[in-house]
């Protein structure tokens, strides 16, 4: 079965683990076996932090519909998403930023292009902000992100 996968070092098929490298080569999986493999990524529960939910209460209160913890279709973990609009919305915590600073760090950077990139409307919230600004200065600056 060309579709098998192996550990086998003598099978040159393109589908096959490669021990010497500790690759896998997705094409080798069935189309039921990756979704086996997506259902049981997805069953795993997220907790939302204090300030997602400080955040989502805001957007309830102006009346927008979101998700929590929604998953886009290629797999990626958005904090907030409004799928209608394709608005995901990243509620970014300390160690979003690299340590001393408020620059996002590189892992953080590449998830908003990567959201960008597959089409999402992205906007961050900074811990700074929802800890330092009265809950009025909060609605509005959610209202001028949306």
């Amino acid at each position: 079965n060309n579709n098998k996968i192996s550990d086998n070092k003598s099978n040159n098929n393109s589908n096959s683990f490669d021990n010497n490298s500790n690759s896998f080569d997705m094409k080798g999986l069935q189309n039921e076996s990756l979704e086996y493999c997506k259902n049981v990524f997805l069953k795993h529960k997220y907790n939302s932090s204090w300030m997602q939910l400080k955040v989502s209460s805001y957007l309830g209160l102006m009346n927008i519909h979101h998700y929590l913890e929604y998953f886009t279709d290629e797999g990626l973990c958005v904090d907030i998403a409004v799928p209608s609009q394709k608005l995901a919305i990243e509620v970014y915590g300390p160690t979003h930023f690299i340590y001393g600073t408020q620059e996002c760090d590189g892992r953080t950077k590449f998830k908003g292009r990567l959201l960008e990139q597959l089409g999402w409307n992205f906007r961050y919230i900074s811990y700074v902000d929802l800890e330092s600004k009265s809950d009025s200065q909060v609605e509005k600056m959610l209202k001028d992100l949306l």
